[in-house]
């Protein structure tokens, strides 16, 4: 008798803070640096599309954690979210890469030229419980271009693509919690 007053409390405990965590995790906000693209997606996502921005963006470099900007663009059929170094920048030097929805023939046409690109590996990857991407690492082998990862899926009836340079032996991993983030969060229509 006494242990079972004993565990009941520790029981109780153990559920609430259960639900405290899945109700924080179920409602994660996109990463802050989407503010923007979030308080505007009526006016940029492309009428019948959905976008998921991941709750986290945490990508390093050389010299620690870099700080990251989002400019989004659209075009019919294809949503993309720049990340850069600098707020509007439009030089190379600090793009660093981007996350986007295509829809399905836009998708097509963007594959076929991506995979003109020298490719190294590939890889499946689950994203989530039902979501399987493809992940790709591809190197361009100029001076100025590093080799980069690419993961795509389906979701939502449309593809989703995240592509971000490899600048670390964790960048691989870094690029893949961003994907599972993304494939995890609420679709902002």
């Amino acid at each position: 008798m006494k242990i079972s007053k004993l565990i009941q409390p520790v029981a109780n405990t153990v559920l609430s803070l259960s639900i405290i965590l899945v109700t924080a995790t179920s409602f994660a906000r996109p990463d802050p640096i989407f503010s923007a693209v979030v308080n505007n997606a009526e006016t940029l996502i492309p009428k019948g599309m959905v976008m998921r921005l991941p709750a986290n963006v945490n990508f390093h470099g050389i010299r620690g954690k870099i700080q990251l900007y989002a400019e989004a663009n659209s075009e019919p059929g294809a949503f993309r979210v720049n990340l850069q170094t600098e707020v509007g920048c439009q030089s190379r030097f600090c793009q660093m890469g981007y996350l986007g929805t295509f829809a399905e023939g836009y998708a097509n046409s963007y594959l076929d030229n991506l995979l003109r690109t020298p490719l190294i590996g590939q890889a499946p990857i689950t994203l989530r419980e039902g979501v399987r991407g493809q992940y790709y690492h591809f190197d361009p082998g100029g001076a100025s271009s590093l080799p980069y990862a690419v993961i795509l899926w389906e979701q939502d009836n449309q593809k989703y693509i995240v592509s971000l340079p490899l600048i670390l032996n964790e960048s691989r991993q870094e690029i893949i919690d961003i994907a599972v983030s993304m494939a995890n969060e609420s679709p902002i229509p």
